[in-house]
């Protein structure tokens, strides 16, 4: 009996742990042991030309680690009587460090200054991202203006996919900060996300050629839109002995 009660006080011991490590990694100011001011995040620090490739990496890696709200500026510092003052400000020296340990010699010296992670983040994109908005018009243009043409319906669909792929790594949609132990569970962000990936479903669907009429008019009054990752799905599924 003793031996039972032992193995059953155990497993609760365990439950427990799992239950505090799963909200401490949903608690955006939980810092783990490892994260360290001088790790580097990234494998290419920033230079004057990869803004975009670099703001990526750096994105996925604060995502990981729950940080994004230091940078996009929802996580403000608080107020000096928060309890969870301290845990801002060792948060926010932090990820300074890291946005500065991932950057060649000469930018760090543009944000040494730099008295927060935001203000840091702001100004890198301020000074190296202006690019991004003349490619993402550009990106915009080619999706509304493109056709199938001579291609096969494979080779259309890859070529949108790769067009809003690349637009969302120029814009892509940052966590809401709304409910920051569980961002997953914001309806107004699962809404964005369904009209962009409508208006993506459309551009395809639009741009198809005319012996696909029939088809887009059954996909796109149909019950529901497919999603855009199975848009062509629908197409193969109405067509397929006659698509190449």
């Amino acid at each position: 009996m003793a031996d039972n009660n032992d193995d059953e006080q155990v497993n609760n011991n365990n439950a427990q742990e799992q239950h505090q490590q799963l909200y401490q990694m949903e608690d955006p100011y939980f810092l783990h042991g490892s994260d360290q001011p001088g790790i580097l995040l990234v494998t290419k620090k920033l230079n004057t030309t990869n803004y975009n490739d670099w703001s990526r990496a750096m994105y996925n890696a604060l995502a990981a680690k729950n940080k994004l709200g230091f940078v996009s500026g929802v996580l403000v510092e608080l107020d000096p009587t928060d309890p969870r003052h301290g845990a801002w400000i060792r948060n926010n020296v932090m990820i300074l460090s890291w946005i500065q340990q991932s950057v060649e010699t000469e930018i760090r010296k543009t944000i040494l200054s730099s008295k927060t992670a935001y203000e840091a983040w702001k100004s890198l994109q301020s000074r190296y991202g202006a690019g991004d908005i003349i490619r993402v018009a550009e990106i915009e243009e080619s999706l509304s203006n493109l056709k199938q043409g001579n291609q096969t319906v494979t080779e259309y669909y890859g070529r949108v996919i790769t067009l809003r792929d690349e637009l969302e790594n120029y814009q892509p949609l940052l966590p809401c900060d709304c409910t920051p132990t569980n961002h997953l569970t914001c309806r107004a962000m699962k809404k964005v996300q369904e009209y962009q990936d409508t208006s993506y479903v459309i551009k395809f669907l639009r741009g198809l050629n005319d012996n696909f009429s029939t088809v887009r008019s059954q996909v796109i009054f149909g019950e529901e839109l497919p999603n855009i990752n199975r848009v062509d799905d629908s197409i193969f599924a109405h067509v397929f002995p006659f698509v190449s």
